[in-house]
């Protein structure tokens, strides 16, 4: 390869032997360092194909950040070696721009992109064009653009443009790097027919003017190489766009790699946010998965408003606060290195969480302990009632409780026998002043309520009771002892408590003699007339 300096010195051109000269010529220009346009970035992928070609036997003419003040006076020089190869193919990479008339490659020191000034601040791809149209079937040109967003004047649009391509002449359109690839592995293949190579070419590959249903290069012998779906997955995937991907679909719909292309587009052109979920997707975690995780961001201070294994908005929100919090990018959807972090963290706070709760659990154990010995150890009502106020789940509350409810029913029971002692006593008396006192020692005693209807009774003027009178008719029959003995047998008989059978009146007595009177309509005085003691009689008779 022979390489040409920034200045294409005359003298090198002029040392290398015009009879010399190979059958076949290739010019690789490549411009990438521009002192007042952006940088191209891929310029440098013509290496390889300007290896290709030498080992092809091409005699290559290489130059590079070339300035056309520097080479105007070789120009001619270069059209002559072009014009005397038997195949020629020319690469061109850098800032292409076009008028009306004619196309680019523009030199290092451009400036001004208006139609006056890029006719002499670069490389008029016509004028090779018209040079290697005498090679017609034998003559390729590859221009390969960067699209840097010039921004070029009126009259000047960036590319190749709408340039008249000479008869018998392929020209060869696309980015750098893909270019470069292309006709390193398609167009300079033994054997390889250039109407082929452009039919399966990638999409961003244009060709124009004439394409040969013939090979390039002869075919000299069975090419080594893989088969061409290999090979140009290989170029997919060392480029790894999107647009590449899509051309190896265009080509191969079904081919061995389409689900791994597939794929890859969706990765190069899903959103932030699409690739965030995408990523935690990946990570198939379980239900029980995410809700340790949704615990440990609760533990740690970042609500998820349940902790159920389902990610929802709460959950979202916990995990962008977490990821900001340690510096990660918020977007609500974890990765494998923060589960890893979260678990870490939540674990170490989840023991320090149980090592305070049985700090503090021990501590109330004391204080339960304490407080028991302090009370006496529950030996009376208060100090039950005390601790269980305290401590009502404490070490002793099931003994306390079971203490204070056998002295609750102690109490109940000797407060019951005082309310039924007081409640004789007044119906023993039956007046107004007597069943006061019982309500008034008793408000809501066994007896309130007989006794408040006792004291509306005997207020109600048609229902007074003249118990002096009534005692005097009772005396007034002499009943024996033996009879008042019958009376109370008949009493017990028809369901009364009169008490023990012993002849003596009691207040048990006198209350089951009035309950007897009222039931049949009898006037309630608690003490026997003639007419009680008969009614009595006659119905133990009939029983």
């Amino acid at each position: 390869m022979v390489k040409l300096g920034t200045m294409f010195g005359a003298a090198l051109l002029a040392a290398m032997p015009m009879a010399a000269a190979a059958d076949d010529i290739a010019l690789i220009a490549t411009n990438r360092g521009y002192d007042n346009l952006p940088n191209v970035a891929e310029a440098e992928a013509a290496e390889a194909l300007g290896d290709t070609l030498a080992r092809a036997g091409f005699e290559v003419l290489d130059i590079s950040d070339f300035q056309m003040s520097g080479i105007a006076e070789e120009v001619g020089v270069l059209a002559e070696r072009l014009r005397g190869g038997d195949r020629v193919i020319v690469y061109l990479a850098g800032h292409v721009v076009s008028t009306a008339r004619d196309a680019f490659l523009l030199g290092t020191d451009a400036e001004r992109l208006d139609p006056f000034a890029v006719g002499t601040s670069g490389l008029s791809i016509g004028a090779i064009l018209d040079i290697v149209a005498g090679r017609p079937g034998a003559a390729i040109v590859a221009v390969a653009d960067d699209r840097a967003s010039l921004r070029p004047d009126a009259g000047v649009i960036e590319g190749f443009g709408e340039t008249e391509v000479p008869q018998g002449v392929t020209v060869l359109t696309g980015p750098p790097r893909l270019l470069a690839r292309f006709v390193t592995e398609e167009i300079v293949v033994p054997g390889r027919r250039i109407d082929r190579a452009v039919a399966d070419a990638p999409r961003r590959i244009e060709a124009l003017g004439f394409i040969g249903p013939f090979p390039f290069l002869a075919e000299t012998a069975q090419p080594d190489a893989p088969d061409f779906e290999d090979r140009f997955w290989q170029r997919v995937t060392e480029e790894d766009s999107a647009e590449a991907y899509r051309d190896y679909l265009d080509r191969f719909p079904r081919g061995e790699h389409a689900d791994a292309a597939e794929t890859r587009i969706s990765a190069l052109t899903e959103s932030d946010a699409e690739r965030a979920a995408r990523t935690e997707q990946e990570l198939d975690l379980s239900r029980a998965d995410r809700r340790e995780l949704q615990e440990y961001l609760t533990v740690l201070g970042f609500d998820t408003r349940g902790i159920d294994g389902i990610f929802g908005p709460g959950s979202r929100r916990a995990i962008d606060a977490f990821q900001g919090d340690n510096g990660f990018e918020r977007t609500g959807y974890l990765t494998a290195n923060q589960i890893t972090l979260l678990r870490t963290r939540g674990a170490a706070r989840v023991a320090e969480v149980e090592a305070e709760a049985e700090r503090q659990r021990a501590e109330r154990e004391r204080q339960d302990r304490q407080f028991w010995r302090d009370s006496g150890e529950g030996q009376d009502e208060a100090a039950l009632v005390s601790y269980l106020d305290r401590y009502p789940d404490g070490i002793y509350a099931e003994l306390a409780r079971e203490r204070l409810a056998v002295i609750e029913d102690r109490n109940r029971t000797q407060t019951e026998a005082e309310d039924r002692g007081a409640w004789e006593a007044a119906q023993a008396e039956r007046t107004v002043a007597g069943y006061e006192a019982y309500l008034g020692n008793y408000p809501d005693g066994l007896f309130a309520d007989d006794a408040r209807a006792a004291i509306r009774s005997l207020e109600s003027p048609e229902t007074v009771i003249d118990l002096d009178r009534a005692r005097d008719r009772e005396d007034g029959l002499v009943l024996a002892a033996s009879a008042k003995r019958l009376v109370e047998i008949r009493l017990q008989q028809l369901g009364y408590q009169p008490g023990p059978a012993d002849g003596q009146f009691d207040r048990r007595t006198r209350r089951a003699i009035a309950d007897y009177q009222t039931s049949r309509g009898i006037e309630a005085t608690g003490f026997l007339d003639q007419g009680t003691v008969a009614r009595l009689v006659a119905e133990a008779v009939f029983r």
